[in-house]
């Protein structure tokens, strides 16, 4: 019968005999049995026997060939299973070609009918086809081919029957070479993005250990189809994880960069992708992540992104570390895999454009972002070493990252370093208020000068741009770039020739920068040249080359020729023709040049003796006296029609006469020095001896700066100061013995007191005619403006208790007569000099107080010293050179000194301990003293200033270092140290004794001051909590001796931002440590007090706990907790923002965020419960609560953007889900009910009787009504944009987020305005 069957067959097939139709072949077939027919096929050990009479029985069991073929479905599955099985049953395997041609027969067959692929499945008889995948034979892709073909007719419904068979491919090994033709067969299979992911995963896996070909055909394949699902973000992950393990050197490494951007060409998509996930911190960071991603730049479409998203990878690893509560991040930052990219050989990436690179350094470099926490400056500038010498470390602001990234990228690329000089050149120019731009090339000159010195043109368009420059900023170009100029004579020559034009340009600040620039360069090359160690140096170039005439003259056996310094000498002349700031300039650098060459003294002394004999006046005929100098000469435009300006700066002329010449004249060597000392001692006898109405000052004399006349007296009057302040100094140094010492010490001590009190009642003059001026308001206006106001004469001084200058120049003392002031109001008097006779020292024969110790404890001396103290700090803190040159941009310790003495930029750290030694004596000695008029007046003005000082001092440390130094200082200024105390322990006790002494003189302004000093050195305390635990007994032992409650409110508050700044620092490694808990223990205690119910046991705890949280406090503390809240919301929406689904962190970032924003829940509903009825507390809660929830519904919607499809929404995290929950069940009833609540309080409280009362009922309820009108619908708006988030994300899963909301009532409140009406209608009647 079968064989009958197969002719049959074979005659239809061909077409051939008399059978035209498959009626014949279906009644031959019905004929035949089932179990016959296929044990009769498992029986034929023949493979070519077994092809004929399988597709004879094929051929006639084909649906459709005849009436009958639906019956005959069983048998044409049990055939096909027994085909499947001759592929891996017990006979003989067949040859390739024969088991191709069954593959085939098979395929073919299954095309005209897939009824039967679902009981094919169920008898898993698919497992033949696989197995000869699994084989690896030449049949292989056949194999594939008919299982994927099989695939494809299944209908949705029979997929699940397929599972078994869809693992046995994607789970084997497949063919080696074929890899790319599997991956593709298998991707146009996959139905689904999961069955996509799993064809990935198997193609990823095969990557492995795939030679080239395969490399090149899978990379390529899954790239080409992975839009087909929206995967793309899948695959570059996969792919990019794979590569990683390979190696940067690695072929699969090469063949992702060539097929991704051939890919990204095509598919745009794909490599917004890539950049995507760069961004958003999808990939880890590393070197070949970055070539990756610059090879996408020869894309003109993504020329710019490229740039961006790189960028915008490295903001986002800096700002994540802005965040405290973000787990540590990849283990190597983005930062560092961008300069081992660029450390990496160029032929490594020979198609790779770095110009991208020098893009993002320059928005770095522009961008000065803001410090990391925990970062401080100082360790920012290591980290930017350590960085570029290969060590891991991260700079700490934005500025500093692209300083690194420019200089890898100018020792890297020889082609970009002309484009980076001129982008350098362009920032230096745009920027001059940032020394950002600056520092890089101050670094650029010292690790890469060799390679600098090649660009000469460059170089010379930077520096030719010198003279545009600001002072500040052209003379820290000038220190970063003096390394090279001092190795290079073409540098050196230039440099030299563009100052010499800027010396006497038409801008001010041209020449002052020219001016300092000579004076510090002349400086440094003489004292170079005299210690250095090189050889020869003394045979280098000069730097600047004489004429052929001038060498005969100038140059001898005992030098090299001409130097700088006869260029300058010749100038300096001609420099005092210029304007104030230049004049000032040069005499604050001229002791600095005679110190390093003392043979150019003589030509310096005579210029200065010729210019102070022109200031010089003597009386006239019919004058009885005549002021020793002419301060009209000083004075420009003093009668003209222009504003008057200061032509002279006198002060700085005698303080530079003084710093090179003895004063007294004993020690006077040569002529001229000899003339110019006696003649600057006869001046100061003179400026002692004189009084004010020798310079026509008096109190008649108008000293108005809104007049002509007033404003140049104003001016003569600073100049007068100045004038005083440089003799006070000089007698000073006498005294103290920097000077020559003489056994008159008590004249002496005399004429410094008269010269003190001269310039006391200078001042008194001034604010007497100013208030005059103002009618009689001067003293409030200078109230306002912090300055301190003239007292009435003190008793015990015999002196009066002066005020400093408003305005104008600061004070003319020095670093050394500052020290002694201080130091002499700590020992109660100078620390005079040995005496050569027995001169009395302490007290005269007639048993009067000696002058320098009436001077000490003069209230009026010791505001004048704490009051120049802080200018001198303050100067230190705000030099913009000096910022630059602490910021790195010189490396010579020696230059580095010479440049901040030359700017008169004192050391602060040797003021500290004096100052602060000062302050607490000024301090403890208001404490015992209580009462009123003129002497308390003056001591609580002394406190001010002393407060004043102590906040400009904790001030200035920038870092730990400073800071631990300054506590130092502080500790040893101490007395007596804490038994077994550390040094940062006693100087933080030492602070505290401070705020003692204050609290228990009730001095409410000065606690205030002192608040502000303390929260400025929480910024840099090693243990800020531990400090602010400290601090709170001393405020909660001094309350009850105090009678101001403004002194307790600031105190109070200080010590709620010290514990919580501290806590901050601590970084909350426990949960009872964090900043949040604490601030929801002090939320309750002002719930507490704020509240109308009796308090809890858990209140009566807080109360013991926080002491210092009362009535007559509580409402400080409340604004306090307020702005506290708000800096954690503040991180809270940081955080939230650079949350992104794509990122490996993504999950630890979301759970750390949700605790913070379920944390700061308590804190509100703590507050909520109060139930604040209106004024700043309610409006500030519902601000609070506006941003909480603006912040949960930012997190809904990062994670609705990490949903695709119908994902499961039981994949939510359950810190987000609890978080949902509180919201929706508790927090947000509690938020309309206290909405409700406080507008039916202002209701009520608006509906007086009438009158006056009415009139202002009605007034608040309108004011209230407005407000309510901008607070109340924001909050409602962004409650509503949360439950929106909700719902939306709801739909995008299986949970309802919306389970636990109130949505019936909770908006059936309306603003109340009836009330309102009555007082309006008795308006509109009256």
């Amino acid at each position: 019968m079968l064989d009958h069957l197969v002719a049959e067959a074979a005659a239809f097939l061909t077409g051939e005999g008399p059978v035209q139709d498959g009626t014949q072949l279906t009644t031959l077939a019905l004929q035949l049995g089932l179990q016959e027919a296929t044990e009769y096929l498992r029986g034929i050990e023949s493979w070519p026997d077994f092809l004929v009479k399988l597709r004879a029985v094929l051929v006639a069991t084909r649906p459709g060939i005849g009436p009958d073929s639906f019956q005959l479905s069983p048998l044409r599955l049990a055939v096909l299973a027994t085909g499947c099985e001759r592929l891996h049953g017990p006979h003989p395997s067949g040859s390739d070609q024969e088991t191709a041609e069954l593959l085939r027969l098979l395929e073919i067959e299954i095309s005209h009918g897939s009824q039967v692929l679902a009981g094919l499945l169920q008898t898993e008889a698919l497992s033949g086809p696989v197995a000869v995948f699994k084989s690896g034979s030449s049949s292989a892709l056949m194999a594939l081919d008919f299982v994927c073909h099989c695939l494809v007719l299944l209908s949705v419904q029979e997929w699940p029957l397929a599972l078994k068979t869809w693992e046995g491919i994607t789970g084997a090994d497949w063919p080696e070479g074929h890899l790319g033709r599997v991956a593709s067969s298998l991707a146009s299979v996959a139905r689904n993005a999961g069955q996509y992911k799993a064809v990935v995963a198997a193609c990823l896996r095969q990557l492995v250990a795939a030679g080239t070909e395969d490399l090149d055909a899978g990379v390529s394949v899954l790239l080409s189809t992975a839009g087909k699902h929206a995967c793309r973000d899948h695959v570059l992950q996969g792919l990019y994880r794979v590569a990683s393990e390979a190696g940067a050197g690695s072929d699969l490494v090469r063949a992702f960069l060539e097929h991704l951007g051939a890919q990204s060409r095509l598919d745009s998509a794909m490599g917004q992708a890539w950049l995507r996930l760069l961004a958003c911190g999808g990939l880890a960071p590393g070197c070949w992540a970055v070539a990756a991603t610059l090879s996408l730049a020869a894309t003109p479409r993504f020329a710019t992104t490229v740039p961006d998203s790189i960028l915008a990878a490295l903001r986002r690893e800096h700002s994540e570390r802005e965040v405290p509560w973000f787990p540590p991040g990849a283990a190597t930052p983005m930062f560092r895999a961008v300069l081992d990219f660029l450390d990496l050989p160029a032929e490594e990436w020979p198609s790779v454009p770095a110009t991208p690179l020098l893009a993002v350094a320059l928005s770095l470099l522009r961008d000065q972002g803001t410090d990391v926490r925990g970062v401080t400056r100082g360790a920012a500038r290591g980290a930017v070493s350590t960085a570029a010498a290969g060590v891991e470390g991260q700079p700490a602001t934005h500025a500093e990252l692209g300083s690194c990234l420019l200089l890898a990228l100018f020792r890297t690329h020889p082609s970009l370093r002309p484009g980076i000089l001129q982008v350098l050149q362009a920032l230096i120019l745009s920027n001059q208020e940032s020394h950002g731009a600056t520092t890089c090339f101050a670094r650029l000159v010292r690790q890469e000068g060799p390679l600098l010195a090649d660009h000469a043109s460059e170089l010379r368009g930077m520096l030719d741009n010198l003279g545009s420059l600001s002072p500040d900023t052209g003379l820290a170009l000038l220190l970063g770039v003096w390394p090279l100029a001092r190795d290079k004579q073409s540098i050196k020559d230039q440099l030299v020739a563009v100052l010499r034009r800027a010396m006497f340009g038409q801008r001010q600040g041209t020449a002052l920068l020219a001016v300092r620039a000579f004076l510090l360069l002349v400086a440094e090359e003489m004292a170079g040249g005299a210690g250095s160690a090189d050889p020869g140096a003394a045979e280098r170039a000069p730097l600047i080359q004489p004429s052929m005439s001038q060498r005969a003259t100038l140059c001898s056996s005992d030098g090299p020729g001409v130097t700088l310094l006869h260029e300058l000498l010749g100038s300096l002349r001609r420099c005092l023709s210029q304007g104030v700031a230049v004049r000032a300039a040069v005499y604050a650098g001229i002791p600095h040049l005679l110190r390093a060459d003392g043979t150019a003294s003589s030509a310096v002394l005579e210029m200065l003796l010729d210019q102070l004999h022109c200031l010089r006046r003597s009386a006239e005929e019919g004058e009885q006296a005549a002021p020793p100098l002419d301060l009209d000469q000083c004075i420009a435009d003093k009668d003209g029609p222009a504003k008057p300006s200061i032509l002279e700066p006198l002060p700085e002329l005698l303080s530079c006469i003084m710093d090179i010449c003895d004063p007294w004249g004993t020690a006077a060597q040569g002529t001229v020095s000899k003339d110019l000392s006696e003649e600057f001692s006869s001046l100061l006898l003179q400026i002692a001896d004189a009084t004010l109405e020798i310079f026509d000052i008096d109190a008649t004399t108008e000293m108005s700066p809104a007049t002509q006349t007033g404003a140049a007296n104003l001016m003569c009057a600073h100049l007068l100061s100045g004038l005083l302040e440089v003799g006070m100094e000089g007698y000073i140094r006498r005294l103290t013995g920097a000077s020559q010492a003489f056994s008159d010490t008590h004249d002496a001590g005399q004429q410094l007191l008269l010269m003190f009190r001269q310039r006391q009642r200078l001042w008194g003059l001034v604010r007497e005619s100013q208030s005059k001026k103002s009618g009689g308001v001067g003293e409030a206006a200078a109230a306002r403006s912090g300055e301190a106001r003239p007292a009435p004469r003190s008793g015990r001084s015999g002196g009066t208790v002066p005020n400093g200058p408003p305005s104008g120049p600061s004070p003319a003392f020095s670093l050394d007569c500052l020290l002694h002031m201080l130091t002499a109001i700590v020992e109660d008097g100078l620390a005079l000099a040995a005496p050569t006779s027995a001169a009395p020292v302490a007290e005269d024969g007639a048993g009067a107080m000696c002058p320098h110790r009436a001077l000490a404890r003069d209230p009026g001396f010791q505001i004048l010293t704490l009051e120049s103290t802080t200018r001198m700090l303050r100067r230190a803190a705000t030099c913009g050179t000096a910022e630059a040159i602490r910021a790195g941009i010189v490396s010579d310790k020696g230059l580095e000194r010479t440049a901040m003495s030359m700017l008169q930029v004192p050391d602060w750290m040797a003021l500290a301990r004096p100052a602060y030694r000062t302050i607490e004596i000024v301090v403890s000695a208001r404490a015992g003293q209580q009462g009123t008029g003129p002497r308390a007046v003056a001591e609580s003005q002394l406190t001010q200033v002393a407060m004043a000082c102590l906040h400009q001092l904790l001030a200035m440390p920038r870092g730990a270092d400073e800071g631990e130094a300054l506590l130092g200082c502080i500790s040893n200024a101490a007395t007596p140290p804490s038994p077994g105390g550390s040094v940062a322990e006693d100087g933080v006790q030492g602070i505290l004794g401070i705020l003692e002494s204050l609290c228990q003189a009730g001095c409410s302004r000065e606690v205030e001051l002192w608040c502000a000093a303390w929260r400025q050195a929480l910024r840099w305390m090693p243990d800020a909590a531990g400090a602010a635990a400290r601090a709170s007994p001393v405020v909660c032992a001094a309350h009850p001796r105090t009678s101001t409650q403004a002194a307790m409110s600031a105190a109070s508050t200080a010590l709620l931002h010290a514990e919580w700044e501290g806590r901050c620092a601590d970084g909350g490694s426990q949960p009872s440590r964090s900043p949040l808990a604490f601030l929801a223990q002090v939320a309750s205690r002002v719930a507490g007090l704020v509240g109308s119910s009796a308090p809890s046991p858990a209140e009566s705890e807080e109360e013991e706990a926080l002491p210092w949280i009362n009535t007559g406090t509580v409402a400080q503390v409340a604004d306090a907790l307020v702005s506290l809240l708000e800096a954690e919301l503040s991180r809270a929406e940081r955080a939230v923002a650079w949350l992104a689904p794509g990122s490996a962190a993504f999950g630890s970032q979301e759970a750390a965020t949700c605790s913070k924003l379920l944390q700061l829940v308590e804190v509100l509903s703590v507050l909520l419960g109060a139930r604040p009825e209106s004024g700043s507390l309610a409006d500030a809660l519902a601000r609070l609560c506006t941003r909480l929830y603006r912040c949960v519904a930012a997190t809904s919607r990062a994670h609705l953007a990490g949903k695709r499809g119908r994902e499961a929404a039981t994949s939510l995290p359950p810190g987000y889900l609890d978080l949902v929950a509180r919201v929706n069940a508790a927090f947000t009833p509690s938020v309309y009910a206290c909405v409700q609540e406080a507008q039916a309080v202002a209701g009520e409280g608006a509906r007086p009787e009438g009158g006056k009362r009415a009139r202002a009922a009605a007034g608040r309820l309108t004011r209230r009504v407005r407000k309510e009108s901008q607070v109340v619908p924001a909050l409602v708006f962004q409650i509503e944009e949360h439950e929106k988030q909700l719902i939306r994300l709801s739909r995008a899963g299986r949970l309802n987020l919306m389970l636990t909301a109130k949505r019936a009532t909770n908006r059936d409140f309306k603003i109340q305005l009836a009330s309102g009406r009555q007082p309006l209608a008795e308006r509109c009647a009256a």
